[in-house]
């Protein structure tokens, strides 16, 4: 399910609101997101929802040989 619904009639997006919701009248004071960096689609929805990138994480893969 995305965060905009992706085709479902904004469920995914309905779906995120009541959550939050829910964390708010639970005491909730903020609500986190993971989104893999090769799935740059990904971030538009929660963005949309006013969610903010607060962290980056790098690797490089060490398997092949470094030509900079």
């Amino acid at each position: 399910m995305s965060a905009t619904g992706g085709g479902t009639g904004g469920l995914g997006r309905r779906a995120m609101q009541l959550g939050e919701a829910e964390a708010r009248r639970l005491g909730a004071t903020s609500m986190g997101r993971n989104v893999f960096g090769y799935n740059v689609n990904a971030r538009a929805p929660y963005e949309s929802l006013g969610y903010e990138t607060t962290a980056v994480q790098m690797r490089k893969d060490l398997t092949t040989p470094f030509s900079g």
